[in-house]
């Protein structure tokens, strides 16, 4: 962590935006994946058991994808560095820049789908996990909101920079309609772990 937080302090715009939001995904899936394990130590029924399980082992893959976006958005910025130092009149500096935008978009695309993702393991763990821990899994969902919000955010800020306009559009359209499906899922587990920790 203090290596991590050393780098995005050093001025160097990789890594970024992108991979705090990789970090604070992967964390709330971990604690989806502790509220869970404390759940499983507990005397439970065994189709619930069974059914934890699973959700386990889904989170933990899923912990596994999202910590990986750490050094995919950190590659596709220095990408689009790169290409931003190439001669301002060499040939086929104007490609190389969309092409590399485009890469700076999709990882942050990608990672806010696999924060929504997260977020709907979050809401059914806030649900099914022991009450102690029902605050935890409402964090994890808390962490997930924060890291879909930085994605899309990232989206449209580098959609600006493309000159395919249309797509430009595609792209923030569809980052808008993550948001507008992780929201009310954060939301929804942040209430259901209230009610939970207050009856």
């Amino acid at each position: 962590m203090r290596t991590l937080l050393d780098r995005l302090a050093n001025g160097d715009p990789a890594p970024g935006g992108g991979a705090v939001a990789a970090a604070s995904g992967a964390m709330g899936v971990a604690l989806q994946s502790m509220a869970l394990r404390h759940t499983l130590a507990k005397r439970i029924d065994e189709s619930l058991r069974a059914e934890l399980t699973t959700r386990l082992a889904d989170c933990e893959a899923l912990r596994t994808r999202i910590a990986g976006f750490v050094d995919v958005d950190g590659a596709a910025v220095r990408r689009l560095i790169d290409a931003y130092r190439l001669p301002a009149a060499g040939p086929g500096r104007a490609d190389a820049i969309e092409a590399a935008m485009l890469g700076a978009i999709q990882s942050p695309l990608d990672l806010a789908a696999a924060c929504v993702d997260g977020l709907r393991q979050a809401r059914r763990c806030v649900d099914a996990c022991h009450r102690n821990v029902a605050g935890d899994a409402a964090a994890g969902a808390i962490a997930l909101q924060s890291a879909l919000r930085i994605c899309t955010t990232n989206v449209a800020a580098n959609a600006q920079g493309l000159r395919d306009a249309d797509r430009a559009t595609w792209l923030r359209d569809t980052a808008s309609a993550m948001l507008a499906e992780g929201m009310p899922l954060a939301e929804s587990a942040l209430r259901t772990a209230s009610e939970r920790l207050t009856h």
